[in-house]
């Protein structure tokens, strides 16, 4: 299973109906004491602020992002220079395909809390979606430098690498990785690619294999079955 990356997960990834309950009372606890909100006095503030991020990540899980974004505006509009409403508007955004103005968002949470590596993780996803792998390579092996095994920095890096054809670097980004994480779906399927663009198709066949074990409903390892199917 791949860890848990700090504010990045939690503001960005969709939620299931039982955690959308859970965690709209620990996102009030979480906005209110991390100092990155101003005091609130007002109960009406707080309700505010709570309401508007459960509605957003409610309109994201039914994948309405415009709406989504809507959510929060009256929380932006009071806070627009805090860390965690750009960061959130960041994904949101690149979600609904406007890179250019997830970057701005991404990039002013980054000038909020500078020493934060979210929102280059953000910086490093959007660049991917543009194919700009020089940007996200430099991303990338910045965080790497202060937090080696970044588990998303490594895989941006990575898929990177891959879209440059260099597939001798992206293994072994890739290997390194699943020395610490040998069941990580992501990097059995990343190095399965890599394998099949090396022509080593009998690697791939095994690396596909492991990956349809751990995840069944994998529609590439079950495409990669019937292309190459085991000779009897």
């Amino acid at each position: 299973m791949r860890p848990a990356n700090s504010l990045y997960s939690f503001f960005s990834t969709p939620l299931n109906n039982s955690q959308l309950q859970i965690n709209y009372y620990l996102m009030v606890a979480l906005l209110l004491l991390i100092p990155l909100f101003t005091t609130i006095n007002s109960a009406h503030g707080d309700t505010l602020i709570a309401d508007s991020y459960h509605e957003s990540f409610t309109q994201e899980k039914i994948e309405d992002y415009n709406a989504a974004i809507q959510a929060l505006m009256p929380v932006y509009e009071l806070y627009s220079r805090q860390y965690t409403i750009n960061l959130r508007l960041g994904w949101l955004h690149y979600l609904a395909g406007r890179y250019r103005k997830s970057l701005e968002y991404y990039r002013s949470a980054a000038s909020a809390v500078p020493g934060a590596i979210d929102p280059k993780l953000g910086e490093a996803i959007v660049g991917l979606a543009q194919q700009n792998y020089g940007d996200v390579k430099l991303i990338c092996y910045s965080i790497i430098k202060i937090d080696y095994y970044n588990y998303l920095a490594n895989r941006y890096l990575a898929k990177a690498l891959v879209g440059e054809e260099n597939f001798v670097q992206a293994a072994d980004v890739t290997q390194k990785m699943l020395a610490l994480y040998p069941s990580d779906i992501n990097f059995l399927e990343q190095l399965a690619i890599i394998r099949l663009h090396q022509g080593d198709t009998a690697t791939a066949r095994l690396l596909y294999k492991d990956l349809w074990i751990l995840d069944p409903n994998n529609i590439n390892a079950f495409r990669f079955s019937k292309k190459y199917p085991v000779k009897k």
